[in-house]
């Protein structure tokens, strides 16, 4: 039996320890802040504004964009999310770029699972302006 978003959430949190795991759970956060999908230059923005919040030095940043790759291939190897390389449009360019698209597989699945989270509150307050 699969197990559900929320139960692979709260395994994910266990090995928080481990930095693939903890971009792991924060890619899921971000995803959730953009209901579901984005770009990868979309997720990288809003994941920095998460480790703003945490207080990350922008050196410990640097490491922890390291392992979005391998937490993006432990998300997707647990059916969590998918990731493929598409073609978005770029203003700027004659032609689309080739650019790495996230998407959760389960959003209201995913959308429970980070529904208290305060990391999560606190992002959206600030950016909104709020804080």
């Amino acid at each position: 039996m699969n197990k559900s978003i929320e139960e692979i959430v709260e395994d994910l949190v266990k090995k928080g320890d481990d930095p693939v795991y903890r971009a792991a759970i924060d890619i899921l956060k971000a995803l959730y802040i953009l209901y579901g999908s984005a770009w990868e230059s979309e997720l990288k923005d809003t994941l920095m504004g998460l480790w703003g919040i945490r207080g990350l030095s922008l050196s410990e940043m640097e490491e922890v964009e390291k392992m979005i790759p391998k937490a993006a291939e432990v998300l997707d190897k647990l059916g969590v999310i998918k990731v493929e390389d598409r073609f978005r449009a770029d203003l700027g360019k004659p032609k689309p770029v080739k650019e790495r698209f996230y998407e959760v597989n389960n959003l209201t699945a995913l959308l429970r699972a980070f529904s208290s989270d305060k990391e999560i509150d606190r992002y959206r307050y600030e950016v909104s302006g709020m804080i």
